[in-house]
């Protein structure tokens, strides 16, 4: 089982929070080809957590987890705290593979995409 997860940063607000499950939910509806599921969480400030996510789909003999952190630059969180969560997940969990997606703020077409709407 392919699994994308949606990893944000987290809010203390909870629309902000709300906007990640729909932004899941949604793309839950456009990627159905290439995942199984679409899993929200966060990285801190509300839950889910990136650690219990990743630690029940361990539970559920998931085999291939792809993580997209939504961010827009690369902070402390982005550099340093999502890959040593990742890196920690894989020595205990060596028979699921891993993938960390670059942040939203590398993609290639963002500032084509920003430009159209403006």
């Amino acid at each position: 089982m392919r699994v994308l997860v949606v990893l944000a940063h987290g809010s203390r607000v909870a629309k902000s929070n709300a906007e990640v499950v729909l932004l899941s939910e949604r793309l839950k509806l456009l990627v159905s080809s290439k995942y199984d599921r679409v899993v929200p969480c966060f990285l801190e400030l509300t839950e889910p957590r990136l650690v219990s996510v990743l630690d029940q789909l361990s539970d559920e003999g998931v085999t291939e987890i792809v993580v997209y952190p939504h961010f827009l630059a690369e902070g402390r969180h982005v550099r340093d705290d999502i890959p040593k969560i990742i890196s920690d997940f894989e020595v205990e969990n060596e028979n699921i593979d891993v993938s960390l997606l670059p942040y939203l703020g590398l993609w290639e077409g963002l500032s084509e995409f920003i430009a159209a709407k403006l």
